[in-house]
């Protein structure tokens, strides 16, 4: 009797150790092709990096970060794409979308996919829903690089034009993209008819070198 039961406890440790082994080899091996797809990414060949990344999940479904990239990674096919094809830019977007859904599934405390959530969003023109990854993302961390700047620039596409100034208010004072902030804060006092206040700010970015602003600078303030 002992020998039976020493010999079932010697086989589920085996089935243990094998499934272990498995487990362990097959997520090694994700990382691997993940890998390989970032690098593919940093090259610009972003069809060939989601290809790996469709691997490297086939190998490991429950790693967020694998779901978030390949999203990431959507969104960029879906700005080039946007210049000539609208239909298929679209499609990147909404697969992006899915994307970082699978990856807040799994880690709901990331504040990078709510972050980039909002482009694919702002993509299909869904504005109030991008804010609202927003305002998600800067609960979750309110230091994450840009996020007033992005918001503002939401809100500017959404017609709220006090929010967008607010946020743009809240990104300089943290030192977000600073040049570009004053531009697009400027465009932003332009539309609300402060035209006092739009000329500084078309200054501070042309001194800071954001490349639109003196040709701006030049047709309302001279």
């Amino acid at each position: 009797m002992l020998r039976k039961i020493s010999l079932l406890i010697i086989l589920l440790v085996g089935i243990f150790a094998v499934s272990w082994c498995t487990k362990s080899w097959s997520e090694e091996w994700a990382k691997n092709l993940y890998n390989s797809g970032t690098k593919e990414y940093s090259m610009g060949n972003y069809e060939k990096a989601i290809s790996y990344f469709n691997e490297a999940i086939k190998y490991d479904s429950k790693n967020s970060t694998f779901y978030s990239t390949r999203g990431l990674t959507e969104n960029k096919l879906g700005e080039l794409l946007g210049r000539i094809f609208k239909e298929e830019a679209l499609i990147h977007y909404n697969n992006a979308i899915k994307d970082f859904n699978k990856a807040i599934k799994l880690n709901s405390t990331s504040a990078s996919a709510y972050f980039w959530r909002w482009y694919a969003k702002n993509g299909l023109w869904d504005y109030n829903s991008a804010i609202e990854d927003y305002n998600k993302a800067i609960e979750l961390d309110p230091k994450l690089s840009d996020i007033y700047y992005n918001r503002g620039l939401a809100k500017y596409d959404a017609e709220d034009y006090n929010g967008a100034i607010q946020d743009y208010n809240k990104a300089i004072e943290q030192g977000q993209n600073l040049a570009d902030t004053y531009y697009n804060r400027a465009l932003t006092k332009h539309v609300l008819g402060w035209t006092n206040d739009t000329c500084p700010d078309l200054q501070k970015a042309s001194d800071l070198g954001n490349k639109y602003s003196p040709t701006v600078f030049k047709k309302w303030c001279k």
